[in-house]
């Protein structure tokens, strides 16, 4: 039994062979610049907006969101402190938002939540300017983001093979067999070229 509002995702591995002219899942990079509660980890909505904005530019299914945060090399104030301990640990946790905040707007518009999600910190480790000019500690305060793309079930088109196709409705069927009517309709099936472990 499904909980209302709640989606059952299977992912399909596939060996190159059978999957015809699929194309194999592909990664994009994207650096942003989110806004945040000044010693927080909480978005700003306007932040939050563009992230929205962002998952509705995807054309493709996101199957992963690995996102990495850095942090200028100022102190910490005592509250932030207090809270982080430091920029690593607030950087994690504002890579960590940022990858909710994408999660969430993608759910909102039919995707399935990703297969993969990852988040790390790096602090002020990575700058990109120098931390003296307010110019270099803004260029500093980054979320880089890797979406892996690839095709779901209900976007392969004529691209799929015979073969593909009836693996896919078997499992279907299998996983179906086992669900109560009102949850049948909550199957998603998304095919990844490779070994997925």
């Amino acid at each position: 039994k499904l909980p209302p509002d709640s989606q059952l995702v299977i992912s399909l591995s596939l060996d190159p062979s059978e999957t015809g002219g699929l194309q194999a899942a592909t990664s994009t990079k994207i650096t942003l610049r989110p806004q945040f509660a000044v010693g927080s980890a909480d978005l700003l909505p306007e932040s939050e907006a563009e992230i929205a904005a962002l998952a509705k530019q995807q054309s493709s299914t996101v199957l992963g969101v690995e996102a990495v945060g850095h942090t200028d090399a100022q102190s910490l104030s005592t509250e932030t402190k207090a809270r982080f301990g430091n920029n690593l640990k607030l950087s994690k946790a504002r890579a960590e938002s940022v990858v909710n905040a994408l999660v969430r707007a993608l759910v909102a518009q039919g995707q399935a939540v990703p297969l993969r999600l990852a988040s790390e910190g790096r602090g002020a480790l990575e700058p990109l300017g120098p931390d003296n000019l307010e110019k270099g500690r803004a260029l500093n305060r980054r979320v880089e983001l890797t979406l892996e793309l690839g095709a779901a079930e209900n976007t392969l088109g004529g691209r799929c093979t015979g073969k593909l196709e009836e693996r896919v409705a078997r499992l279907r069927k299998a996983v179906e067999e086992k669900l109560s009517p009102a949850a049948k309709g909550k199957v998603r099936i998304t095919v990844i070229q490779g070994d997925s472990t």
